[in-house]
């Protein structure tokens, strides 16, 4: 194979899990060699996601994958805004544990893992639906060869449905970590309380909020007052969330959280500019088009499509027609914040 890569990975969907296989090479025509053609690559993957190997060392390996894995958790825990990040999520969810470690999963069960459970997992895994998805040169002669395949006789029919969100988790309290960081972290939690079906008027409300250097909390909390390090929101739609995020010294805390909440309060009496949404939507567009130009992108997208059982939209068509009303109604149902902080 010439720079094949294959990796398997999960990725979580709201209260869905979808264990993605993906490899990655070079179109045949760029190289000389006969014998590298779609047929072969198709057998390499093949054999790649139908054929693992749970003999041949495999407890050495899940030994090396279960320290990689620790490795990679102490390695993210000590960066303090992630460690934020995992504290909020472990209490907002703390009646749902499924959902308490949205990153890494639950390291204790990770460790109890044998080479049995493995074996077990995966034969599950290939009665489970299933789909394929090509983003290659000659998409028909991919699809013709396919047909000869183990992929053609994936469960396609039953994937994906037609709502992926999470339970909600708690709200409307304050709990308070001591870390003894250098700077202090503060995280709030909204929720949706309107279940939307599509994340566009989410990402508009997030872009305004807090996307960029054009929001409202980037120039009152941190241009103007000068009180944060960072400070940003971000909209989890299959959570029906929005996070607030930011690093800041303990000195700043109750200040920089009443701006905070001001901006919130501007939001949803539609005190703020018209501008505000115009640049928003600019930006949106602007990193939207340049996501649509790498191929891992448009797969995600076709992914997302088949997962939801929904027709991919035009992006840049929705996300013009949100008006500020829509906005101001947004931020008006949101709930009550859970609020983190650690310092």
């Amino acid at each position: 194979m010439y720079a094949a890569k294959f990796e398997t990975r999960p990725q979580i969907y709201g209260d869905t899990i979808i264990v993605r296989a993906e490899g990655n090479f070079i179109e045949p025509d760029l190289v000389t060699d006969e014998s590298y053609n779609y047929t072969a690559i198709i057998k390499f993957f093949e054999e790649m996601v139908f054929r693992p190997n749970f003999k041949n060392q495999a407890d050495y390996q899940l030994d090396l994958a279960k320290k990689q894995v620790k490795h990679d958790y102490d390695s993210f825990s000590e960066v303090a805004s992630n460690k934020a990040y995992q504290l909020f999520f472990k209490e907002y969810y703390k009646d749902y544990p499924d959902f308490q470690n949205p990153i890494f999963g639950d390291l204790a069960l990770i460790e109890q893992l044998t080479v049995s459970d493995l074996s077990s997992y995966y034969n599950q895994l290939t009665k489970a639906p299933a789909t394929v998805i090509a983003h290659v040169k000659y998409p028909q002669k991919m699809a013709s060869i396919l047909e000869n395949t183990v992929f053609e006789e994936l469960d396609n029919s039953n994937f994906g449905q037609s709502n992926l969100k999470t339970k909600l988790g708690k709200v409307g309290c304050e709990i308070e970590f001591d870390y003894d960081y250098n700077q202090a972290q503060l995280v709030y939690g909204y929720q949706t309380k309107t279940d939307y079906q599509t994340p566009i008027l989410g990402l508009v409300f997030s872009q305004i909020l807090g996307g960029d250097e054009y929001s409202l909390l980037f120039q009152e909390v941190r241009q103007k007052a000068g009180l944060v390090y960072s400070v940003f929101s971000d909209y989890y739609f299959y959570n029906n969330l929005v996070m607030i995020q930011t690093s800041l010294l303990s000195d700043s805390i109750t200040t920089a959280s009443e701006i905070i909440e001001a901006q919130l309060d501007k939001m949803r009496h539609n005190n703020w500019s018209e501008d505000l949404l115009q640049t928003a939507k600019q930006q949106l567009i602007s990193h939207r088009l340049i996501l649509e130009e790498m191929p891992q992108f448009k797969v995600q997208s076709e992914l997302i499509a088949q997962l939801r059982k929904i027709e991919k939209a035009d992006f840049e068509k929705q996300v013009n027609a949100i008006t500020k009303q829509q906005v101001v109604e947004f931020a008006q149902q949101l709930s009550q914040p859970m609020k983190v902080l650690v310092r």
